[in-house]
C-alpha cells in the first residue's frame, strides 16, 4: 500500500490496516521473545490479573520480564519495535519527532469472557475534559497492533480522532458502557497485517474470552511533547548499551 494512501486512510478514520507488513519469519522470530516477557508479567501481576480479570499486559520491555537488563531477547525485541519499516510508517503517519511510549499484549482472561468498552485513552491520563479536547488535536498517539493470531475483536468510530465526541458516544463511553455506537466500524487484521490506530480515537476491543485465543502485540509511539513525555516509564526504555545496537535511536530519550 503507497505511503500516500496509508496516510489518507488513517487521516480520514483514525485507523489503517496494512496488509503482508511482517514476513512469516519476522513473526516466528520474535513471537517466543514477547510471549516469555507476556507469561513473565502474568508471573509477576498474577493476584492483579485474577482479580480484575485483566486482559491486556504492560512495559513488555521491562528488565523485570527479562534474565538480565541487557539480554539478548531484550535487544531483540527492542530491534523489531525500532525496525525501519515500522520506524517509516510512524514518520508517515505523524511525522519524526515521535518516541517510543510503551507495549502492551492483548489476551483472553483467564477462565472468564468479559465485555470490552468504548474509550478514548485520553481519559486514563487524568487530564481535564478541555486538557483531553486539546490532546486529541496536538499530541498524536499511535497504537501499532500487531496479531499473531487472526483478530477480528476491535473497533473504532472513523474520524472520531479529529473531533470530540456527540452527546451519545460521551455517555455511552464515560459509563464504559459497551452499547453499539452509531456509525462504528470493525477493523479485522490477520497475522502479517498490521493495524495502526489513534489512541485518541474511540474504540473498543470487542468481547474477550469467546474465542479461544488472543495475541496481539501493541508497541505504542507518540508525539515528543512536554505532556506525552511524563508518561513514559524509564525503566521500560533501553539501556545505553542497547541504544548503541538500535537502528532508530531517536525513537527514545
Amino acid at each position: 500500500m503507497k505511503e500516500s494512501k496509508i496516510r489518507d486512510i488513517f487521516g480520514t478514520e483514525g485507523c489503517v490496516v496494512i496488509p503482508s507488513f511482517f514476513s512469516e519469519a519476522e513473526l516466528s522470530a520474535i513471537y517466543p521473545i514477547i510471549s516469555k516477557a507476556h507469561q513473565r508479567w502474568l508471573e509477576i501481576n498474577h493476584k492483579e490479573y485474577l482479580k480484575h480479570k485483566m486482559i491486556n499486559s504492560n512495559n513488555l520491555t521491562l528488565s523485570d520480564h527479562f534474565d538480565c537488563v541487557d539480554s539478548q531477547d531484550r535487544i531483540d525485541l527492542f530491534k523489531f519495535i525500532t525496525s525501519d519499516k515500522i520506524q517509516n510508517l510512524i514518520e508517515t503517519l505523524i511525522g519524526k519527532d515521535a518516541f517510543f511510549l510503551g507495549s502492551q499484549v492483548f489476551f483472553n482472561p483467564k477462565d472468564h469472557s468479559k465485555d470490552g468498552y468504548w474509550h478514548r485513552d485520553t481519559q486514563y491520563t487524568g487530564l481535564s475534559v478541555e486538557d483531553q479536547k486539546k490532546a486529541i488535536i496536538n499530541e498524536p498517539v499511535l497504537h501499532f497492533h500487531i496479531p499473531f493470531i487472526d483478530d477480528e475483536l476491535f473497533e473504532l468510530v472513523p474520524g472520531s480522532h479529529k473531533r470530540w465526541d456527540s452527546e451519545d458516544e460521551f455517555e455511552v463511553r464515560m459509563k464504559s458502557n459497551n452499547s453499539p455506537l452509531l456509525n462504528s466500524k470493525s477493523f479485522d487484521c490477520k497475522r502479517g497485517e498490521v493495524r495502526v490506530f489513534s489512541a485518541h480515537a474511540i474504540h473498543r476491543g470487542k468481547k474477550y474470552g469467546v474465542s479461544p485465543k488472543r495475541f496481539v502485540f501493541d508497541p505504542l509511539f507518540a508525539l515528543r511533547t512536554e505532556k506525552s513525555s511524563s508518561f513514559i516509564n524509564p525503566k521500560a526504555m533501553p539501556s545505553t548499551e542497547i541504544l548503541k545496537q538500535l537502528p532508530n535511536r531517536r525513537l527514545f530519550y
